[in-house]
């Protein structure tokens, strides 16, 4: 699971996460915005506990988590989402 993980930290744009943060000067709480490095510890953080956890998705600071089991194998992904909206009620 350690590799997927670090696969998904590879390959996910911080940098471009962080561009967004500053121009809509998005802080998290008292920490104002984040550094690429807090927002890369976050999303480790977040995909470790996904990764221990039962299935579905979690979100906090624009991260959103989701993981999934298909035929036994668990799959993870990381997504910063700036705006969204549902009708689930």
């Amino acid at each position: 699971m350690r590799a997927k993980i670090d696969d998904i930290l590879d390959e996910f744009d911080f940098e471009q996460v962080h561009k967004v943060m500053v121009f809509l000067k998005w802080e998290w709480s008292g920490e104002g915005v984040p550094t690429i490095g807090r927002l890369r510890k976050r999303a480790r953080e977040m995909l470790n506990y996904a990764a221990e956890h039962a299935d579905g998705t979690s979100g906090t600071g624009g991260f959103y988590v989701r993981k999934e089991v298909w035929d036994g194998e668990t799959f993870l992904a990381l997504s910063f989402v700036v705006t969204s909206w549902d009708n689930y009620d």
